[in-house]
């Protein structure tokens, strides 16, 4: 089953202008500070065109490298924990997140896991911006796992969750794509499994049945 890898060929200095872009922006940082005041985990989306505008070297690698079109663009944001009450799967339509480190990755691993019968999902919507399905199991099996040290390319509809064992914020960017631009030529043997990837709300209700909404809504 194909679920994820680092992206090849990758321009260290693309990395480093996202991280600036971040470093850089004080309305950023105080955003991602006050949804950390308030939870432990979050997502801030991001404005594409500026995104673009102060990143040219990663316009370049989304326009002509990967060529992509962009859905939307965000913060991933954790502070240190390592809980299952965590685990989901993410809802968006194509099932593709490509991931870039920011701030506080080094330590940190996101690890997925089997997806199996007894899986019990919750659809929340506890980001603004950003919807998710929350995943409970008394068996979690570990399918594999990566270090955000570097881009990397992953199916985030198989059950995951974000670990921090660091003392600081984990902070990564996602751009997510448009169904017709997902990019798998840079995704090393989809072509062999390509089962992995489902399109849309069709996989949620296959594979794991309609989400049931919280229990206090």
């Amino acid at each position: 089953m194909y679920v994820w890898n680092h992206i090849d060929n990758i321009d260290p200095d693309m990395v480093l202008e996202i991280k600036d872009y971040y470093r850089n922006s004080y309305s950023l940082q105080k955003e991602v500070q006050k949804i950390i005041y308030e939870q432990d985990n979050g997502f801030v989306r991001l404005k594409t065109e500026d995104v673009f505008e102060k990143c040219p070297k990663f316009t370049y690698w989304c326009e002509d490298v990967a060529k992509i079109k962009i859905d939307y663009i965000g913060y991933l944001i954790s502070a240190p924990f390592y809980t299952l009450k965590h685990c989901h799967i993410d809802t968006d339509t194509t099932g593709v997140g490509i991931n870039f480190p920011v701030s506080g990755c080094d330590h940190t691993e996101t690890i997925f896991y089997e997806p199996n019968s007894d899986v019990r999902s919750v659809l929340l919507d506890e980001h603004a911006h950003k919807t998710r399905i929350v995943c409970y199991s008394d068996n979690w099996v570990q399918l594999t796992k990566y270090s955000l040290h570097t881009p990397t390319i992953c199916i985030n509809t198989i059950p995951h969750v974000f670990t921090n064992t660091g003392e600081g914020l984990r902070i990564s960017m996602t751009v997510r794509c448009t169904p017709e631009t997902v990019p798998f030529r840079l995704m090393k043997g989809w072509d062999t499994s390509k089962d992995a990837i489902r399109w849309g709300s069709d996989w949620y209700e296959s594979w794991y049945g309609h989400p049931k909404p919280p229990e206090n809504n």
